[in-house]
């Protein structure tokens, strides 16, 4: 691997501990954000640098489109931010607002030929959510403990102590180490991959958080579906039956030991009470349906390019707000139908291409990938978790691995001619 791609990875790993440890809702621009800036400059000179001055620029097997819709969604911010600050909308409100959906979109153009970036990204990103499982664990155990009864868990919901447990770092840490597991073939290696998903699935139940809790299992549901049928081509009726028989008696261990652990049984129970008590009405009432309305109250500009970015509207309870826990109505409200059809190709494209790549190459990293996106976007449906540089960063990363992660610029029959495998370095 060459040194300018070791230097991408490097930058690459400090953004992303930078965006864990910069809080959800800064009030100002403070020591990490001006950090996270300078290292992100960085990333872009050294990119700029191969491609203008070594001309080490590749195309992949979805480059071009990952690259056309990705410059139409930056320019649909752009413009939602032009259109916000003409409309008398305060800036910083709207610097705010768009740099969290713009500011990582320069990471898929890295232009060092590596097919092991997808790989070292995985392994960078599920570090950090492997972090934050611990962080979320020992702020549990140190504010409620394993011991705790039925009502301390209920009222010791420990997202009210810490904002960034809302961080969805922690969903690359059940889905990535799945894949690296099927990659390795050494049982104890599998079984330590296996652990730290596991161990970060808990996560969910330790926040009380319904949207995290909806996010893993629909990803899981989709890794195992996928990954099932995959196995199913390559195996008899026999091996297929056997592990259909594995995966039922691995279910019915997991719900005994829910049922039968009290930290789990208490911890399900008191999401199920904060979902009871909660109802499900109460944000879209509170907030889906006023942002809707402001929307449809605008005039064809509006409709078609939304409100812009940063214009608060009024809730039903009378408070200002600039954000929606809905990433579907938020860009509808916030970026109109343009931007809303944008983004939906986006997220259209990036899951079509690794379940297509998943499908040719076999290779379970791209699954892990699929999976994650999908537990993004299901989070985001339900938590402003969009708004975060997190969520960005993971999203325009595994969008990243679909863009380069054979980023040859020759047919793909000649690369394959050449003994190149799924995971290996061209360089190497």
């Amino acid at each position: 691997m060459k040194i300018t791609a070791v230097f991408q990875l490097v930058l690459v790993a400090v953004l992303a501990a930078l965006t864990y440890m910069a809080k959800p809702a800064p009030r100002g621009i403070g020591s990490i954000e001006l950090a996270i800036a300078f290292f992100l400059f960085m990333f872009i000179s050294v990119t700029l640098v191969n491609l203008l001055v070594l001309h080490r620029f590749r195309v992949g097997l979805y480059s071009k489109q990952i690259y056309m819709i990705l410059s139409i969604y930056f320019l649909i911010w752009i413009l939602s931010a032009l259109l916000s600050l003409a409309r008398g909308t305060e800036p910083y409100s709207v610097f705010r607002s768009v740099v969290p959906y713009v500011l990582f979109v320069p990471l898929v153009m890295r232009t060092v030929s590596t097919k092991s970036w997808g790989v070292n990204l995985a392994f960078i990103l599920t570090s950090i959510g492997f972090i934050q499982a611990i962080d979320i664990w020992h702020l549990y155990v140190s504010n409620v403990s394993l011991s705790a009864d039925l009502t301390t868990v209920i009222q010791g919901r420990i997202t009210l102590l810490e904002s960034r447990t809302t961080v969805p770092y922690f969903l690359a840490a059940i889905f990535l180490p799945l894949s690296f597991a099927m990659r390795f073939k050494s049982s104890a290696v599998r079984i330590a991959w296996v652990f730290v998903s596991f161990f970060s699935s808990m996560v969910p139940l330790l926040t009380q958080t319904r949207s995290q809790l909806l996010a893993v299992v629909c990803g899981l549901i989709a890794f195992a579906w996928y990954a099932g049928l995959a196995y199913s081509r390559r195996r008899s009726f026999f091996q297929r039956a056997r592990m259909l028989g594995l995966f039922l008696v691995v279910a019915l261990i997991l719900s005994w030991l829910i049922s039968s652990m009290p930290i789990a049984r208490h911890l399900a129970i008191a999401l199920y009470e904060r979902a009871r008590i909660a109802g499900d009405n109460g944000r879209i009432t509170e907030e889906w349906l006023p942002a809707l309305q402001v929307y449809l109250d605008g005039d064809i500009i509006g409709l078609l390019m939304g409100i812009g970015s940063g214009t608060p509207f009024i809730t039903a309870s009378g408070l200002e707000r600039t954000y929606i826990h809905n990433l579907t109505l938020y860009t509808l409200v916030y970026t109109g139908v343009i931007g809303l059809v944008a983004t939906g190709m986006f997220y259209w494209l990036v899951t079509k291409a690794l379940l297509r790549l998943y499908a040719r190459f076999g290779d379970p990293l791209y699954l892990g990938y699929f999976s994650l996106v999908i537990a993004l976007f299901l989070y985001a449906q339900f938590f402003a978790v969009h708004k975060l540089l997190s969520f960005n960063l993971m999203i325009i990363g595994a969008s990243s691995v679909v863009a380069g992660l054979y980023p040859l610029g020759r047919s793909l029959s000649l690369w394959r001619s050449h003994g190149f495998g799924v995971g290996q370095d061209e360089n190497s």
